[in-house]
C-alpha cells in the first residue's frame, strides 16, 4: 500500500538551470529553489532566511520547461519527496533526498523578459494581454465526495 507524499513549494529558481541526459540517454534537469520563511529575530522584529531545496525533473517535461527555468524565476512546484543512495568510487554510501516536480505553475513575464530569456523573438509583434499564471500541465479535476457525515451537521 503506498502512502501519502507531497509537496507544494514556491520560490525563486536559484540559477540557470542546464537540460543533462544519463548514461541510459533519459533526459533530465537538476535544479535548486530558494524559499522564504518568516523568522523571529532576538529583538522581537521578523525578519525572513532562505531555505534551500534541490529538484529534479524528467524526460519530456524536462525538455519543454528547461528554457523557463533561469536564474530569480518565481515558481510553484507540485512534487514529491524521493530519496537518492549510491556508492562513490572509494565505495562511500551517499543519500540525499530530493524533489521530483510533477507540476510546476510559473509568474507571467512581461514582453521584456520574455524577449531577454529567449522565449519571445523581439520582431514579433503580439497584442498585450493581461498576465495570467503560466501552468505547464492541463487542471486536473478534482472529484467531488459525498459526506455522509456533512448531513448530520446542524448550524
Amino acid at each position: 500500500m503506498w502512502d501519502f507524499n507531497q509537496v507544494i513549494l514556491q520560490g525563486r529558481v536559484t540559477d540557470d538551470v542546464r537540460l543533462k541526459e544519463t548514461v541510459n540517454n533519459r533526459k533530465y534537469c537538476w535544479f535548486t529553489v530558494a524559499n522564504n520563511a518568516p523568522k523571529k529575530n532576538e529583538d522581537g522584529t521578523f525578519g525572513e532566511y532562505a531555505n534551500f531545496f534541490n529538484l529534479t525533473i524528467f524526460d519530456d517535461y524536462a525538455v519543454k520547461n528547461q528554457p523557463k527555468l533561469f536564474k530569480g524565476r518565481k515558481v510553484l512546484i507540485v512534487g514529491r519527496l524521493v530519496q537518492n543512495k549510491w556508492f562513490d568510487t572509494n565505495g562511500g554510501k551517499h543519500d540525499e533526498i530530493r524533489i521530483r516536480v510533477e507540476k510546476m505553475i510559473f509568474d507571467p513575464l512581461s514582453r521584456e523578459e520574455k524577449i531577454k530569456h529567449g522565449l519571445l523573438n523581439e520582431n514579433e509583434n503580439i497584442q498585450e494581454e493581461i498576465p495570467v499564471y503560466e501552468t505547464t500541465e492541463p487542471e486536473i479535476p478534482v472529484p467531488e465526495i459525498e459526506n455522509p457525515y456533512l448531513s448530520e451537521v446542524v448550524f
